[in-house]
């Protein structure tokens, strides 16, 4: 195995402040993250990015699709045999349906695949689709790990093996204060629009489908953000619970950790949670974060 090198962590909460989607915590998560990987982990301050839609101390810049993707890109680019890579994304979540659309910019027909998707606090969509060709682009011996705490993040890592699923729970009542980190596409649409950006040729009243709905948003996010979108919405590319020891824990013992945290929290509050882990298997028993034993 190589050598460890540099640890480098992106780290990504949102709380969509003032929007009707406004959630609570994502920020003090990135942050309780960052104090982790700082003193459990040995990862230096400067090689940590905070990236946040509300402004703290520790904020390396602001939470939007261009600046999550030009930072991920950059530590990958960069990345050598032993380095080991961490990205985590606090916020919410989305899945996208299979449409087909028609976008103006120029006129073209796209094919969009079923797909799930991050939303940074701009809602230029991150999908699988982008975390894909970061991973490809990995060098020989990097570990790379990805930590999203969203609503359908199970299939961000595209084509990866489910080593533990989500798991089949009695429904109960949830807490008064839980708000499931997911997002409606008529809300992402109703933000979009909010940028009153006309994309000629697509209709913007009354959205009666889904593929109506996911269509106009596909449209809206090559229209807004152009290059910076989501591959998936690209004309030309469419188609295409660690502090409680220090011994070493492996990627599986972290999800079930955490898994039977959940499971002991009074009334059930818990069990609408499931952390999940995608992996080969060589990786599901590798160290989390390449963390030695001591």
């Amino acid at each position: 195995m190589a050598e460890d090198k540099e640890r480098l962590a992106v780290l990504v909460g949102c709380n969509y402040p003032n929007t009707k989607d406004e959630l609570r915590g994502c920020i003090n998560d990135v942050i309780a993250m960052r104090d982790l990987l700082l003193e459990r982990f040995g990862f230096d301050p400067s090689h940590v990015e905070v990236f946040t839609d509300v402004p703290v101390p520790q904020t390396t810049g602001l939470a939007t699709g261009a600046n999550i993707k030009a930072t991920l890109d950059k530590m990958v680019a960069n990345a050598e045999a032993g380095d080991v890579l961490f990205f985590q994304f606090s916020g919410h979540g989305k899945l996208m349906r299979k449409v087909l659309s028609k976008c103006c910019f120029p006129p073209i027909k796209l094919s969009f695949s079923g797909h799930d998707a991050i939303v940074p606090c701009d809602f230029n969509l991150i999908t699988d689709s982008d975390l894909r060709q970061l991973i490809v682009r990995l060098p020989p011996g990097v570990s790379f790990t990805i930590f999203s705490d969203s609503c359908h993040s199970g299939g961000l890592i595209d084509r990866k093996k489910v080593q533990i699923g989500p798991s089949t729970v009695e429904e109960t009542t949830a807490p008064v204060y839980h708000k499931p980190r997911g997002i409606s596409g008529e809300s992402i649409l109703e933000h979009l629009e909010s940028f009153q950006i006309k994309v000629q040729g697509t209709s913007m009243e009354n959205p009666e489908t889904w593929s109506d709905i996911e269509s106009r948003i596909g449209s809206l996010l090559w229209g807004l953000f152009g290059e910076d979108a989501s591959v998936k919405y690209q004309p030309n590319l469419a188609n295409d619970s660690a502090r409680e020891s220090q011994d070493q824990l492996s990627n599986r013992d972290l999800v079930m950790k955490a898994r039977k945290v959940l499971e002991e929290l009074p009334q059930g509050y818990g069990k609408h949670q499931h952390p999940c882990l995608y992996c080969s298997d060589e990786n599901a028993d590798a160290a989390f974060l390449g963390h030695p034993s001591t």
